[in-house]
């Protein structure tokens, strides 16, 4: 009997079409590989972050400070500490809520003198120094005729120093504001929480002026809590992953690339500041002074450098009087005279501070019309 061969009735797949099959498989089969060993990365890298997160500090701030929900933090006002940051270096907050004269001063009830603005962080508050050695105070002996108001606030980026202008100006009146900034307070508006705990309003810019979110703004994280950094899992995909690191290419940033972003957000910030100024009739003058490590360190100097001289160019074309105190300070180092306190985040001390003090004496008249002649 002849045997028959048994064939299938199914037809046979083409070429091509197995061998995109196979390829696709394949890609699903790596694609489920990559993920399995990318989520056991990804674990591994945030329970490493909470092992050896650090603790919510407490700063010497926190005893003059409290939460706000709209700037993240404030002075307490009405607060007097006497020799707060060494024997005979005392830090008094006056009713308006900014380092003042004394604890029941008030700056709203007298409107009939010049009125000058010291807006910035800490190195415009004075951290480190008496009352009377901030470079505010010490502008006010140098020039007859003009009242200073040191509104600095440690920690701020330029953004919550705008945030707090628009909310005293209207009742300060001043009749110039004028904004000492480091290039820190740049970079801090990419911050979202400091190291004791407070969080901070965001900025960003939607095509048609600044936005501000993150309000209201998180409470303070109690001392002792574990500060874990956002964007852990994303940092981690974008570390184990390819396929993250594909997706995400045309939008990952580098460091001078974040740069570029805070200068682009902060000019739009300065732009609104002077907006306010023009709102509340006073004029706006924009600083910058360096840190210590800026005066010694290449990088730090290079990095520096750059946004001098972006700020200058963007303050030329708004018409605004730009001053960049580096050489001034450099200088001022050469003589021998220290300049900065020795404690961790080297402030200006008195002579510093005098420094800054008597270049804006002789600087403002110069770019303020209506600067009184001094007598």
């Amino acid at each position: 009997m002849a045997k028959v061969e048994a064939r299938s009735n199914r037809p046979t797949r083409p070429l091509w079409k197995r061998i995109l099959f196979s390829c696709v498989a394949g890609a699903v089969l790596l694609a489920l590989l990559e993920g399995s060993f990318t989520a056991f990365f990804v674990v591994r890298d945030v329970a490493r972050e909470f092992a050896n997160a650090p603790e919510v500090a407490s700063l010497k701030e926190d005893s003059h400070c409290q939460y706000d929900e709209e700037l993240g933090w404030i002075n307490i006002p009405s607060t007097q500490i006497t020799d707060f940051y060494e024997p005979g270096a005392s830090i008094t907050i006056n009713a308006d809520g900014v380092r003042g004269p004394s604890t029941d001063h008030s700056y709203t009830s007298e409107l009939d003198t010049f009125r000058v603005v010291c807006l910035g962080d800490s190195f415009t508050l004075g951290y480190g120094v008496d009352d009377r050695s901030t470079f505010a105070r010490q502008l006010q002996e140098r020039c007859t005729g003009i009242e200073t108001i040191n509104m600095g606030q440690g920690g701020y980026s330029i953004g919550q120093s705008f945030l707090w202008l628009r909310k005293l100006a209207p009742v300060l009146q001043p009749d110039v504001v004028v904004g000492v900034f480091i290039v820190e307070d740049f970079r801090r508006l990419l911050v979202t929480r400091t190291a004791n705990g407070y969080a901070t309003p965001q900025f960003e810019l939607d095509g048609t002026g600044v936005v501000v979110s993150n309000l209201p703004v998180p409470p303070r994280l109690p001392a002792g809590d574990l500060l874990v950094q956002r964007g852990v899992v994303s940092r981690s995909l974008l570390q184990h992953s390819s396929l993250a690191r594909a997706v995400t290419a045309p939008f990952q940033t580098e460091a001078g690339d974040r740069d570029a972003q805070c200068l682009l957000l902060g000019s739009e910030i300065i732009r609104e500041i002077r907006a306010e100024c023009r709102r509340n009739h006073s004029r706006f003058v924009l600083v910058i002074t360096p840190t210590l490590p800026e005066l010694h360190d290449r990088a730090m100097i290079s990095a520096y450098q750059m946004f001098s001289q972006v700020l200058r160019r963007f303050a030329d074309k708004e018409g605004i009087p730009f001053q960049d105190l580096w050489q001034t300070v450099a200088d001022g180092g050469k003589t021998g005279t220290p300049l900065f306190l020795a404690e961790q985040f080297h402030h200006y001390n008195h002579d510093g501070n005098a420094l800054v003090a008597e270049s804006l004496a002789a600087w403002l008249p110069t770019v303020v019309e209506e600067w009184p002649a001094p007598r």
